[in-house]
């Protein structure tokens, strides 16, 4: 938390990450209606490390935002999830492979889901 409030250049930062609702993890979810909520401000991912103990790597990139998504499951919505997405404005800086993953292009946006052991912090306001 205190590198990350450091490199948001606040006294304190709030930590956002994915969160499954309910007993069991549906396979296939849909956003809900009205589900998208914009996170303003900085942000600063934390993507866990393979080591033995929990380590994450957190880093502060540029030209990039989140945002909360509200997912039900497909089959069951009374299970579902509160996602956090990270949108990377510039990838024009990118390696090629990702590319071919994502089915994309250099230099378009890409957003992607971070994963439940995934952190975001930020500081501004969600809406």
């Amino acid at each position: 938390m205190e590198f990350a409030a450091a490199a948001l250049g606040a006294a304190t930062a709030e930590p956002l990450r994915t969160v499954v609702h309910g007993r069991e993890e549906p396979h296939r979810y849909t956003v809900a209606p009205g589900g998208i909520t914009s996170i303003t401000g900085t942000v600063v991912p934390c993507h866990p490390l393979p080591y033995p103990a929990d380590v994450l790597y957190c880093h502060r990139p540029g030209n990039v935002g989140a945002v909360r998504v509200e997912l039900v499951g497909q089959d069951d919505p009374s299970l579902g999830a509160t996602a956090i997405a990270v949108c990377h404005e510039d990838t024009s800086g990118w390696d090629a492979e990702y590319f071919a993953t994502l089915n994309g292009s250099r230099g378009e946006p890409i957003c992607h889901y971070m994963p439940d052991k995934y952190v975001v912090w930020v500081t501004g306001e969600i809406h």
